[in-house]
């Protein structure tokens, strides 16, 4: 089951719009790297070709790093 059938509809609706809205700017104008990657990113999850496969935290530096799994099939069991 895809994460997205799970959410809110209105914060689906949100972040799709979202992710829209920052692509056409990406056409129009210079973005940044990361606001390009986390674009695409958005959009491959929202598409169901990528998933959050873990993560963990470095309490010292409080930054968190999180993996991501693209174009991987689903294991039902």
């Amino acid at each position: 089951m895809s994460f997205f059938t799970e959410l809110d509809k209105q914060l689906q609706a949100d972040l799709i719009s979202f992710v829209e809205e920052r692509e056409a700017k990406e056409k129009t104008c210079k973005t940044r790297l990361n606001d390009a990657l986390a674009t695409g990113i958005l959009r491959k999850i929202i598409g169901g070709d990528c998933r959050i496969t873990g993560s963990c935290t470095n309490n010292d530096t409080k930054k968190m790093f999180v993996e991501f799994t693209f174009y991987e099939e689903e294991n039902d069991g």
